[in-house]
């Protein structure tokens, strides 16, 4: 075995595994002694540990003893289970036919990724607005039944020198009406930094959102399309 790694770059790459919260590595005499890991109960101690093992093996060529990892497990913080399900972008794809263009969009919300798509003329002009329909589009079949969502506005702006989008949006519910606004600055790519802005807008909200139905745990796809006059 070589040179071992530092115990920054361990952590770093353990701290990546499915369901770890905190990682602490004890390294001594250039030998690893210790490895505490502090991780979710969605996940049985073997399998955890089997996958230090595996990361270990496959990133730094350490061959590693199941008897030097020691796992607790605990409830997913709030805080960190709030990070895991909100709305994040995965992917924009743009296709064009003739005058007419489809945006589709995807984004996963925990396990699940949802697909939603716009079609409508295809001028780059109507791209934002396309990519920002799409997303809602997306987000409404996570809502399900529980609320609606309406695209009110959609606004570029310039900030100290840069382009950006802010998205303002209806949430309609039980208790009525709400209006919702994001913004994003644009990295050069206006159909995705409208994606941005209106995930910025319900991720706002998105804590306190009482969805019906809305189970994530497992993988899949859902999709489905909005015409954009």
């Amino acid at each position: 075995m070589g040179s071992l790694p530092t115990v920054e770059q361990m952590e770093a790459k353990l701290q990546k595994l499915r369901g770890v919260f905190a990682v602490r590595v004890v390294i001594e005499d250039d030998s690893i002694q210790e490895i505490h890991i502090l991780a979710s109960k969605e996940r049985p101690v073997k399998q955890l540990v089997r996958d230090v093992e595996a990361m270990c093996e496959a990133e730094f060529r350490i061959h590693l003893d199941h008897r030097k990892v020691s796992v607790a497990q605990t409830d997913v913080p709030e805080s960190h289970q709030e990070q895991l399900d909100r709305p994040h972008l995965m992917g924009v794809r743009q296709e064009s036919t003739g005058e007419h263009a489809t945006v589709a969009v995807e984004v996963a919300v925990g396990a699940q990724v949802y697909v939603g798509e716009a079609s409508g003329i295809g001028a780059n002009a109507m791209r934002p607005r396309l990519a920002a329909q799409a997303t809602i589009c997306a987000l409404e079949q996570c809502l399900q039944s529980a609320y609606c969502l309406e695209l009110r506005d959609l606004t570029q702006f310039n900030l100290v020198g840069r382009h950006g989008y802010t998205a303002v949006l209806s949430l309609f519910g039980k208790l009525g009406e709400e209006k919702l606004i994001g913004c994003a600055l644009s990295d050069n790519d206006m159909p995705e930094t409208c994606v941005r802005a209106v995930l910025d807008a319900i991720n706002r909200r998105w804590s306190q959102l009482s969805v019906e139905n809305n189970d994530h745990s497992g993988v899949g796809v859902e999709k489905t399309q909005s015409e954009v006059g």
